[in-house]
């Protein structure tokens, strides 16, 4: 098929340059108008075949999840729409086209922006936080995410692995007409406590020209917790984030001068690395499922007693916003009926307790939810929830999963940094 459609152009383009010495032999003897229009109308039609053949002649882009870097560097950039549609580079304002490339624990993700610092600078806005306009405009900001790299950081010898990843993504983004200077590399909270950090920082920056953000446990769940939560209800909310490699959670407490945030880093573990912990401590012939129920209580309870220890108004607040992959697991299964709303009540621990049922039973199907965790996985995150409903009492307080969760703390942190973005001298 490929070698037709270049027979076909060569053809067309033979054509064209026919059609061309025609012009220019006969532009004296007929009429130079009339020539003018016909010839231009033939060049106009077979340029547009022209470009339609050989747009037609490019491969889609392939969806090559979990490869390696050196097949995902041979591959045609793998793209997966976000919610807003992929806009053509002609209505793209210019300097608008930003990326960001997430280094966390279980992989790298590259997301491709289209918004401007104007926009971004406005929408530090009160009014943007407390209508939910903030997180509508850069859901529909994200243009593109491409397939995520899937590694795991915790071991050291996948550092090289990953650092190829970031090279592959810049290079894609690169391709996709987003300038060097308009993509971030930043190195999450899952990978901020990882003994090799430093010698990750110094390979990405040398591979790459960009040295990468590091986000601390606690300033990433802050960027969820300002994107999350009404400012009406500052005051008395706190958010529970549990992602892959650990746990964050964070509250607001009021100040003579100004309100301030206070984040935690509540658990060490995510749903990926306590399946690790509990995979270490099981026994030949017990169950994943038994051991996670037994180890859950005695690994999670002193540490979060330890983690809020200093921090009384965390247990105080009577609305809890819980974020991450598990919670959004519970919240799709087993109140499926509301997946399209922005926050779902939820009954903690309850609903994690029936949603763990169901996975035993193998009846939560996650194919539909394109398989986040593998069923080991989703149990160990499920009993991270039911221990930290235990611990905080959660049965007796209004507990919200928070769909704008996704993606809450990148869309906040490049809302920051495009404000900062000085804006052009009139």
């Amino acid at each position: 098929m490929g070698r037709q459609r270049t027979a076909a152009i060569w053809g067309i383009l033979r054509l064209l340059r026919r059609n061309l010495a025609a012009f220019a032999r006969d532009r004296h003897v007929r009429g130079i108008a009339l020539i003018t229009a016909g010839s231009l109308g033939v060049l106009a039609v077979m340029c547009g075949i022209v470009a339609m053949l050989i747009a037609a002649s490019v491969p889609p882009d392939k969806h090559i999840m979990g490869s390696s870097p050196q097949d995902q560097n041979k591959a045609a950039a793998p793209v997966k729409l976000a919610a807003g549609p992929v806009i053509p580079p002609s209505v793209v304002a210019k300097g608008s086209r930003f990326g960001t490339i997430e280094i966390a624990s279980s992989g790298i993700k590259g997301i491709e922006w289209h918004i401007t610092p104007d926009d971004a600078r406005r929408l530090f806005l009160v009014k943007a936080g407390n209508d939910g306009s903030r997180y509508q405009i850069f859901e529909s900001a994200m243009a593109r995410h491409f397939a995520d790299f899937n590694t795991k950081l915790q071991d050291r010898r996948n550092s090289p692995e990953a650092v190829d990843a970031v090279a592959a993504f810049m290079r894609r983004m690169k391709a996709h007409k987003i300038p060097v200077q308009n993509i971030f590399i930043v190195i999450s909270s899952g990978v901020a406590d990882l003994p090799q950090l430093g010698e990750l920082e110094k390979s990405v920056t040398a591979r790459t020209g960009i040295k990468p953000d590091v986000i601390t446990p606690q300033l990433e769940c802050s960027y969820t917790f300002d994107w999350i939560v009404p400012p009406a209800h500052a005051l008395d909310s706190a958010v529970v984030d549990m992602g892959s490699g650990n746990t964050k959670a964070c509250y607001v407490e009021p100040g003579a001068d100004t309100d301030r945030s206070r984040g935690i880093e509540l658990l060490p573990y995510g749903a990926k690395t306590f399946e690790t912990k509990v995979n270490s401590s099981k026994k030949p012939n017990v169950t994943f499922a038994r051991t996670s129920a037994r180890v859950a209580p005695d690994a999670v309870g002193p540490l979060i007693d330890q983690a809020i220890d200093g921090n009384p108004g965390f247990l105080s607040r009577s609305r809890y916003y819980v974020v991450g992959g598990t919670a959004w697991v519970t919240a799709m299964l087993v109140h499926s009926s509301q997946s399209k709303d922005d926050f779902i009540s939820l009954s903690a621990p309850s609903d994690f307790i029936a949603l763990r049922k169901m996975t035993l039973a193998e009846q939560a199907d996650m194919g539909k939810l394109r398989d986040p965790f593998t069923p080991n996985q989703l149990v160990a995150g499920l009993d991270i929830l039911i221990a930290i409903s235990n611990n905080l009492n959660l049965n007796k307080k209004t507990v919200l999963f928070a769909a704008p969760g996704r993606d809450a703390w990148m869309s906040n942190y490049l809302m920051s940094k495009l404000a900062q973005i000085e804006p052009p001298a009139e």
